[in-house]
């Protein structure tokens, strides 16, 4: 099964994986000292092959990538004709070219691999391309289950170019609609990186079908790709146009624009279809990676238009820095048990939230910096902040 791609280009997938935040880490984990198999309590770490270029070819056999397990071992391999081939993404590794042949390989010995949840996608670049993707998933036998996802949505998207005075031009949002939601009271969820908008509100759409959930109406607000170079390859400068506009301290004049781009622009456009302005209680934020900065700072910034916000793999520090908490606030962290630097960081922002009085909640999923933790915790706190009621089970907001 493939994962949806977050973006619209395999280049800026790659972009991505070097993540405009500090580098991630298979660092130490306090949350279960069982990773001995690795040094320095490492939650993975790449290891020897246990079998031989012959026996990788036996395993791919005609097809063009595997994997398979041995104990606490994954094994991945994969045949390509590229310059490079690396895993996405939440193991972000390369792997080694077996010979001079088109068969490329790695193993890595893996803490907790019997709940894992890893999205192993296949990236090639290609010498005149841009980079591909294809995917392989491994859920272990004690891990989590999917989160579900409507596919075909029943509800709405509908694409809007929004003048923005702060930008001096327009911007693009996403919106979804969820079934008659035109006619409800419906919670808002402002998320970053609106170009993946259609895969949260699968999710959503999923939750309240199952009564897991209220019906939520969701606006993306689109990221600035970052810029190509004449090979059409993504130039990986910082700050880059997505770190300026989600991380505070990279470009504040630049986050200050975009701030008022949402509270000006974008939130009285979409909850005008609402009857008119929303209120605190009814409102979250949401992002990953860098988007999980801009939810964290944007919240404690304008504590008194954001009840929720939700944060999935935060990888910023200064994000927790920008303002202060508001008592009655309520912020959901997720990170990844093998990106120790978005736990840590996320653990640090929960100590600084909690100090002016708002509720944090943390959750550690069995995965690392990938769309499956992004997933988990999007449903978790969708789950958290807008509970399905008797109504909405029946139809109603």
């Amino acid at each position: 099964m493939d994962l949806p791609v977050l973006t619209q280009s395999g280049a800026f997938l790659v972009m991505l994986m070097a993540v405009s935040a500090p580098a991630i880490a298979k660092g130490k984990t306090d949350e279960r000292p069982d990773a001995a198999v690795c040094p320095h309590d490492q939650t993975y770490c790449r290891t020897a092959l246990p079998v031989g270029p012959a026996g990788v070819r036996d395993r791919l056999g005609n097809g063009n990538e595997v994997y398979w397990t041995d104990g606490d071992t994954l094994i991945i391999a994969a045949r390509r004709e590229a310059q490079s081939v690396q895993i996405c993404c939440a193991l972000q590794e390369s792997l080694d070219r077996l010979g001079d042949g088109d068969i490329w390989a790695a193993a890595f010995n893996i803490s907790r691999l019997d709940e894992a949840m890893l999205d192993l996608g296949i990236v090639s670049v290609p010498r005149s391309s841009e980079a591909t993707r294809t995917g392989l998933i491994h859920r272990g036998e004690n891990a989590r289950p999917p989160v579900p996802r409507s596919d075909p949505l029943t509800g709405a998207l509908d694409n809007y170019d929004v003048p923005s005075p702060a930008f001096g031009e327009p911007r693009t949002i996403t919106i979804y609609t969820p079934p008659n939601g035109d006619r409800q009271i419906l919670p808002v969820v402002y998320l970053a990186d609106g170009q993946s908008l259609e895969f949260f509100a699968q999710i959503a759409e999923a939750l309240a079908s199952a009564c897991e959930a209220r019906p939520v109406l969701l606006v993306g607000l689109w990221n600035q790709p970052p810029e190509l170079d004449e090979d059409g390859q993504p130039v990986m400068s910082y700050p880059d146009g997505r770190s300026r506009d989600y991380l505070w301290g990279a470009d504040e004049a630049q986050f200050r624009r975009h701030e008022a781009f949402l509270i000006h622009d974008v939130m009285p456009m979409a909850e005008e279809s609402l009857g008119g302005p929303g209120s605190a209680e009814n409102r979250m934020l949401f992002g990953f990676s860098s988007g999980a900065a801009w939810a964290v700072t944007t919240a404690l910034r304008n504590s008194a238009d954001f009840r929720y916000a939700a944060g999935a793999s935060l990888l910023w520090r200064e994000a927790a820095n920008a303002g202060e908490a508001n008592p009655g606030q309520h912020f959901f962290l997720g990170a990844g048990y093998y990106e120790p630097d978005a736990a840590d960081i996320s653990r640090h922002a929960r100590e600084r939230i909690e100090a002016g009085g708002a509720q944090v909640d943390f959750n550690l999923f069995i995965t690392g910096h990938s769309e499956i933790g992004y997933a988990q915790t999007f449903a978790w706190a969708l789950r958290e902040a807008f509970p399905a009621t008797s109504a909405s089970c029946e139809g109603g907001p």
